[in-house]
């Protein structure tokens, strides 16, 4: 359990950061969610809400339910989102495979998976959980 000073010390803290305050760093900060879209929750695009029940319904059926619980759905949400982080990925790593193999190159390329690997590592969590 967290102590009384502890919560008091973060709450200090965190009054000190409010975010960018500079005019570029807001624009700065605004494009992150649009360098790959893999913030937006996935449940929201409306292209993919069928595929979600969809596969909500084969992870409900396959547990011995008629309908789809709610974590059946949240684990099929998430194993789109994987399957979408695992696009971005292969996409990376196309992006690289036919340049010259460089140290520059190689730390482009892990730089790059690295950010994704947040995201992966999230909706594997989320997965597990639901299941």
């Amino acid at each position: 359990m967290t102590s009384g000073r502890k919560i008091a010390a973060n709450r200090e803290n965190a009054k000190k950061s409010r975010g960018p305050k500079s005019a570029r760093g807001k624009r700065w900060s605004a494009r992150n969610s649009l360098r790959h879209g893999l913030a937006i929750p996935i449940g929201s695009l409306p292209e993919v809400r069928n595929k979600i029940e969809q596969l909500a319904l084969s992870i409900a059926n396959a547990n011995g339910f008629s309908s789809i619980t709610e974590l059946a759905r949240q684990a099929a949400e998430a194993e789109l989102d994987l399957i979408r982080i695992r696009k971005h990925q292969a996409a990376v790593f196309s992006r690289y495979q036919n340049q010259p193999i460089t140290k520059a190159s190689i730390d482009e390329l892990n730089k790059s998976l690295v950010r994704l690997e947040r995201y992966q590592r999230r909706a594997l969590s989320r997965r597990n959980g639901a299941l």
